[in-house]
């Protein structure tokens, strides 16, 4: 079985939408029929823009095709739109997986959170190195170039190397500076002062961008 994860800078490079993304609606307008996933989810935004400023109107919920990016939980794009897979849009399903990329070091522990609350804090991080990058003059969608600064002033700080802070956060985080400080927020979103002391010091950093 394939590893579930998350879309981060949209899974399918340069800023665009996983592959297989078949249509994309309202989260909100699920709140009848989902009230539970649509709570959980915004009060991540309401969190994110309570302590940052940063606001996000709507979120969306994607309807991806099965296979190829059809593993993917939630997603961040390069036009500012976040979107949770339909897939996932159930506390139960979405913890499960969730949990599972937790036991296995993919992701960090979501502590007394929802999986969908850290799937879509990860996806605010993105939104915030997103906000970072344009306020440090870097241009549009410049994710990896500011988180780069980020992990590095982080890493010193600590006095470990790039490498070592990102694989001591998730196995995610390995993947790129991006996904890194994403993965450092959701963790820090979680586990407030119980995250992982490479995650609160990406944190820390990030936020002054802000």
């Amino acid at each position: 079985m394939p590893k579930t994860r998350r879309g981060g800078r949209g899974g399918g490079g340069g800023g665009a939408p996983p592959p297989n993304v078949i249509s994309t609606t309202s989260l909100i307008s699920e709140r009848e029929r989902k009230r539970e996933e649509v709570d959980y989810t915004l009060t991540v935004l309401r969190d994110v823009e309570r302590e940052y400023n940063v606001i996000l109107e709507d979120v969306q919920l994607a309807k991806i095709k099965d296979g190829r990016g059809g593993s993917t939980m939630a997603y961040y794009d390069s036009g500012g739109n976040l979107a949770v897979n339909e897939k996932y849009f159930d506390t139960a399903t979405m913890d499960s997986a969730y949990d599972s990329c937790v036991a296995s070091g993919f992701h960090p522990s979501r502590g007394n959170k929802t999986g969908m609350e850290a799937v879509v804090a990860h996806e605010m991080g993105h939104r915030l190195s997103d906000i970072a990058a344009r306020n440090a003059g870097m241009g549009n969608w410049a994710l990896d170039d500011v988180s780069n600064n980020i992990i590095k002033a982080a890493a010193k700080s600590l006095g470990m190397s790039h490498g070592n802070l990102r694989s001591s956060i998730s196995g995610y985080a390995q993947y790129n500076n991006a996904e890194c400080v994403a993965e450092a927020f959701s963790d820090v979103y979680c586990n407030g002062n119980r995250a992982k002391r490479a995650s609160r010091a990406v944190v820390a950093e990030l936020k002054k961008y802000f």
